[in-house]
């Protein structure tokens, strides 16, 4: 009677969402993304381990075959199960609710990435990072829960993968990989997770606190750093003090509001909270925990002009580069998906081939 309860609790998304289980292969392919761009995982010296395996726990789960996945500690805090799609997920104006069932024996954030292209962009690659988010329900570990990533709209954007990420992490502070379980990915509407959590018996003993907590930043259009210039990337910082951290835009981008997640927490702030400079100051209390910094609304300042502008003939005449070269630059991206904005010099050229552009159309618009 058990296993019917659950049976009928899952039924309702299957028939309604697409449904990616591991019974049968309704997916095009499986495998591992560290968005690290010098992980091993990305250089080709690891391989990872991600393979369809026999359900350890039908608890909560009667599928026979799930997704096995190793969280190596050699890899980044962004490390995760790719799931490659048999057929894309198109992102719309209403959103989509994605749930994932999660088995793993460790606490920590999780996370979902989604690769996939704009289909306005013709030269995109499918490689490219489209949406980040946390899941809004608890995934504890030593059994199975539901993660719930509610997805905002976002119009003219395909899904071609999704990453799994069961522990958004500082794999600094994991003495050896672990095995964590995947499985009955469901994209849907509701934001109501699918099966009840079991109670855990007796009271959790806090956790003594490490001296020192992660930050990382996980943005594109653009980067944080710390106030010194510091790369955020699983960064050491002393706990419980104030930590300064700087916004930088990509060039053709301005920062907006922005989210700090320290712990389980996550904290949303306006623009208005960064100081003249980019700069703000990540209050003591809020580190308590690993922190991610990710900015929420970074602004094209180039919106006005993307239809006005050939941007393929400026970047064949300035850069004698590609158009697809020059929009992965914009969205902050290189060739394989990885960060790769412009580089300074880059920048400056382009803000020459601006100005130049915008002299040329003066000189038309001037009477004779």
């Amino acid at each position: 009677m058990k296993k019917l309860l659950i049976a009928l609790c899952l039924l309702p998304l299957a028939v309604m969402g697409q449904e990616i289980k591991f019974d049968t292969q309704d997916y095009k392919s499986v495998g591992v993304y560290d968005r690290w761009e010098h992980s091993p995982f990305r250089t080709g010296e690891l391989a990872g381990n991600c393979e369809v395996v026999d359900n350890p726990d039908l608890t909560n789960n009667p599928n026979k075959k799930v997704l096995g996945f190793q969280r190596s500690r050699l890899a980044s805090n962004i490390f995760g199960a790719r799931i490659d799609l048999k057929k894309p997920i198109a992102l719309g104006p209403s959103g989509k609710v994605v749930h994932v069932l999660i088995n793993r024996p460790m606490e920590g954030r999780v996370m979902l990435v989604g690769l996939g292209k704009r289909r306005d962009r013709a030269g995109q690659s499918q490689e490219v990072e489209q949406f980040w988010i946390k899941s809004t329900t608890p995934v504890p570990a030593g059994q199975w829960a539901d993660a719930v990533f509610p997805i905002k709209r976002a119009e003219g954007v395909d899904i071609y993968s999704l990453v799994v990420v069961p522990h958004a992490e500082s794999p600094h502070e994991m003495k050896e990989d672990a095995l964590v379980y995947i499985d009955d990915i469901n994209i849907h509407l509701t934001n109501a997770p699918r099966i009840t959590l079991l109670k855990t018996e007796g009271t959790a003993k806090k956790k003594a606190h490490s001296e020192f907590v992660s930050v990382t930043e996980a943005n594109r259009n653009g980067m944080v750093t710390a106030a010194d210039g510091t790369t955020l990337n699983n960064h050491k910082v002393a706990y419980g003090k104030p930590f300064k951290v700087k916004m930088v835009p990509a060039p053709g981008f301005t920062y907006g509001d922005f989210t700090i997640t320290h712990g389980d927490q996550t904290e949303s702030l306006k623009k208005t909270d960064i100081a003249k400079d980019g700069t703000y100051t990540i209050p003591a209390k809020w580190m308590d925990g690993n922190v991610t910094i990710g900015i929420t609304d970074m602004k094209k300042k180039a919106s006005d002009i993307l239809l006005a502008i050939s941007w393929r003939e400026l970047a064949n005449n300035y850069f004698h580069k590609s158009s697809s070269w020059l929009y992965h630059k914009m969205d902050g991206i290189d060739g394989n998906g990885g960060k790769g904005g412009f580089t300074p010099d880059e920048a400056e050229q382009l803000r020459g081939a601006l100005v130049d552009l915008s002299n040329r159309i003066r000189r038309v618009a001037d009477p004779v």
